[in-house]
């Protein structure tokens, strides 16, 4: 199941510009009824006057970016700006996403795709306020039912995105969509899907960095020996990877303030101690910087297995396996190899009953 901050690490991996061939690109936006007086992207912000706002900055490429308040108003934006080009938001605070956004070329690719994938956002949206609803009532039954409705309506989506790609090789959008399929698609897939782009984008600074990407994740299929790493547990004391040879092993990337990664914090633990005796258990490696916080979380989640973690900004294990979205796992066998990826909810029991005999 993807949820938003899932998106928002994705996209926040791709903020990419060539320095050398940078153009100035505005960004003009009015929404009616905006009560904020400071709107963000990124580290930027701008003012509000009037319900009006605008962003200038540089880019070498179409370049997907996000604007968002932080208030109750809760006003979250996705579009592409481009080089020498204005790109356009009207509409009204109270339904943002609603709101009118033209501009470059890839703009228009989006909104395309948007088109069609209307009817499915649309329930997406209904899905994650039950998801949500169900949260709050710590309703469990109702949450792995909303789950697996989640679950279905994302495979139409990527359907929907894929059908998109193929159609539009030519267009940036297609480039962020193949990084978007990321998490829950091999290495392979996307390689195939990437190498049907047309070379101008395949070439781009996005593209070259997609490419990266993807090697690295041909590196972590099913079948592969799951590389070699080692941090420091909750005692300061260096934990390897391969030290967990001769058992099955859940390499689990998560962190505390991860709201996915504590809601799928229950289903490991109902795994762990089912399979705990028969050969399985976990290694959990945390992206946190704060060990207060990480340590926290452990506690609370009463999480027995083995934690580590480099508490560094960018997280050296998490580097080394193409990390852009969390909870991500790896099933190892005892051998090493991966023979599972992204198990979440009952997806990790089914699996486990299907290789411990």
């Amino acid at each position: 199941m993807k949820l938003k901050n899932t998106l928002l690490l994705a996209l926040s991996a791709l903020a990419i510009q060539a320095s050398a061939q940078e153009s100035t690109y505005t960004i003009s936006g009015h929404l009616e009824g905006l009560k904020d007086h400071w709107i963000y992207k990124g580290r930027d912000s701008a003012e509000v006057k009037n319900d009006r706002f605008s962003f200038t900055g540089k880019t070498a490429e179409p370049e997907m970016t996000q604007l968002y308040t932080k208030s109750d108003s809760r006003v979250y934006l996705v579009f592409f700006v481009d080089k020498n080009t204005t790109t356009t938001i009207e509409g009204k605070a109270a339904s943002s996403g609603q709101a009118k956004i033209t501009g470059p070329t890839a703009q228009a690719d989006l909104n395309r795709l948007n088109a069609l994938s209307k009817t499915i956002d649309a329930e997406k949206e209904k899905l994650y306020a039950e998801y949500e609803a169900a949260s709050k009532a710590k309703d469990k039954d109702r949450l792995a039912a909303v789950e697996k409705k989640i679950d279905l309506i994302d495979q139409q989506s990527e359907a929907k995105s894929k059908e998109f790609i193929k159609q539009n090789p030519k267009s940036f959008v297609s480039a962020y969509q193949i990084k978007e399929l990321e998490y829950s698609n091999s290495g392979e897939t996307l390689e195939a899907l990437f190498k049907g782009l047309d070379p101008s984008i395949q070439k781009s600074a996005l593209g070259i960095k997609l490419d990266e990407t993807i090697a690295i994740k041909k590196k972590t299929s099913v079948g592969k020996l799951v590389m070699e790493f080692s941090q420091p547990d909750t005692l300061g004391k260096p934990v390897s990877v391969s030290s967990f040879k001769g058992k099955y092993v859940l390499l689990d990337f998560w962190a505390s303030w991860c709201g996915p990664c504590r809601g799928e914090n229950p289903n490991v633990l109902k795994a762990y101690n089912q399979f705990k005796d028969k050969g399985f258990t976990v290694f959990s490696v945390s992206i946190d910087e704060n060990r207060e916080k990480w340590l926290k979380a452990v506690k609370e989640d009463q999480l027995p297995w083995t934690q580590v973690s480099d508490l560094k900004r960018k997280n050296a294990a998490a580097e080394q396996f193409g990390i852009h979205a969390i909870p991500s796992n790896f099933l190892l066998d005892p051998n090493g190899n991966i023979v599972a990826v992204n198990l979440r909810g009952d997806a990790l029991l089914k699996k486990l009953e299907e290789v411990i005999k």
